[in-house]
């Protein structure tokens, strides 16, 4: 029996918007940043349509990992452990708006300063897209910190909100359109009423506040310290989203989770590299 193998590869930002994902300003281009942002997803099935998988490539150096697929011939749906995924990456990202918040006034080197504006940009972006993504399916958006709306994302999550109500569509939390004008512009207290630290990667109030007191070389070792491990929670949610019966097989979602993963994947190799300067 013969074997069919489809490989489907392309720019990420011509990806997502071929599937609907709009961009928020210039947000879009500064998350393609890097050449290597590529989504490769490779089908493979026997012609005879008895059995399928899909076979996703690994990071360099470790094997690639097979999943089942559905084997209808028709596109999958989303399940629940997808909303979960959206709903989770949100909070996660969120708290990476908070961090980058930090750096422009602890810090003088342009080059972490640069590695900041890149991540927050790039997750303020991908935070409305997820925001969109829950709210077209009538899914629940959690509650999101004042620094999300004030990110680029916020214009976004703001008209997908307000779209979802007029379509009477569109679940959302009691939070939600809470008054968010005297949020603290210092960068750091938002953090203390969004414990998270239970989820994969994230920071406990307590290391948040020590990189809110941190400065200087202190400050920026603490910063790349702190964003890879963050940065690898991304990635083991991702993991744990095709491990999922069912997750990741909306073709919309395994391509924002495979962009995900590459992207956070490529951020932690630039962070440990800078990273050897403080040994």
């Amino acid at each position: 029996m013969s074997t069919v193998i489809r490989f489907t590869t392309g720019i990420i930002g011509a990806a997502l918007l071929g599937l609907g994902f709009a961009p928020v300003g210039h947000a879009q281009k500064a998350s393609m940043d890097d050449a290597d942002r590529v989504v490769r997803t490779i089908i493979v099935s026997d012609t005879a349509g008895t059995s399928s998988s899909v076979v996703r490539p690994g990071a360099p150096g470790e094997p690639s990992r097979a999943y089942d697929a559905t084997t209808d011939r028709g596109a999958p749906a989303h399940t629940e452990a997808d909303i979960t995924f959206m709903q989770d990456m949100i909070l996660h990202h969120a708290q990476a708006l908070e961090m980058t918040a930090l750096v422009e006034e602890r810090t003088a080197d342009e080059q972490l300063r640069s590695l900041a504006l890149r991540i927050e940009r790039a997750q303020a972006d991908e935070i409305a897209q997820m925001v969109q993504w829950l709210h077209d399916r009538d899914a629940e958006v959690p509650a999101l910190p004042p620094i999300v709306h004030e990110s680029a994302a916020g214009d976004a999550i703001h008209n997908s909100q307000h779209s979802a109500h007029r379509n009477g569509s569109g679940t959302t939390t009691d939070h939600e359109h809470a008054d968010h004008s005297d949020s603290d512009h210092d960068g750091h207290a938002n953090h203390a009423m969004h414990d998270h630290s239970d989820m994969v990667g994230m920071l406990s109030p307590d290391q948040m506040q020590q990189l809110a007191d941190a400065e200087g070389e202190r400050f920026e070792q603490l910063f790349l310290e702190f964003m890879i491990y963050h940065h690898e929670g991304a990635v083991i949610m991702v993991e744990e989203l095709y491990q999922s019966p069912g997750g990741g097989q909306e073709s919309t979602v395994d391509l924002f989770a495979s962009h995900v993963e590459s992207a956070q994947d490529t951020e932690i190799r630039r962070m440990q590299r800078m990273l050897t300067a403080y040994e």
